[in-house]
């Protein structure tokens, strides 16, 4: 006996309401493109080893003949950051200006990277994934008797200044952090200074869209 044609249609109704929900089930689940305005949690640690130069002979960029020029003190850092982002390199531009503030104070860059970061001139190719911040940050007060110094702060990304899968990224952080004692190098009359310092960071951060 041949299917009535009511129940041949009820079963296609049946079946067509059945892919539509499955359908509809599917685009749900699949995972959704994280976006700059979405923000998340954001922490990490943070080791670094710094370099600071004292004259303009020890300078290879504007920014630090410009602060040298203020009576400030140019260091440069670099390391590993273990973040909620996964491992990430590391790279500080900053200019302590000593007379600002209490007991000094920062300003400058901070990038993370999955890639090292490069100084220039280089023919290795900058980092495709990188996030850019601007640095601001103090001395929490005037160190101990062994030269440990605390200080905090806090970075803000660059608008536009990020690649990348973080393409966007907008947030805040904040951190706080010690530095080791620093130890003095002469050469040439010049005097500079090197050491290790170590970040713990905290806030929100939102990527750049990722499929």
């Amino acid at each position: 006996m041949s299917p009535s044609p009511v129940s041949t249609r009820g079963l296609r109704l049946i079946s067509t309401a059945l892919l539509l929900a499955l359908a509809a089930t599917t685009f749900a689940l699949r995972p959704k493109p994280v976006r700059a305005d979405e923000q998340g949690s954001f922490k990490g640690t943070l080791t670094v080893q710094f370099t600071a130069a004292t004259t303009h002979a020890q300078c290879a960029s504007a920014d630090c003949n410009n602060c040298i020029q203020i009576s400030g003190l140019y260091i440069e850092a670099q390391g590993l950051a273990d973040t909620s982002l996964g491992p990430l390199f590391a790279k500080v531009l900053k200019c302590l200006n000593p007379a600002k503030g209490k007991y000094g104070s920062y300003a400058g860059t901070m990038t993370l990277s999955v890639t090292p970061p490069v100084t220039p001139p280089s023919l290795i190719p900058p980092p495709k994934d990188i996030l850019t911040f601007t640095y601001s940050g103090q001395n929490d007060d005037g160190g101990d008797f062994y030269g440990f110094q605390p200080f905090s702060g806090s970075l803000t990304p660059v608008k536009n200044g990020s690649s990348g899968k973080f393409q966007g990224a907008q947030g805040a952080i904040t951190f706080i952090a010690q530095s080791g004692p620093a130890f003095a190098t002469s050469g040439a009359a010049n005097v500079s200074y090197s050491g290790n310092a170590f970040y713990s960071l905290h806030g929100t951060i939102g990527q750049g869209e990722q499929q």
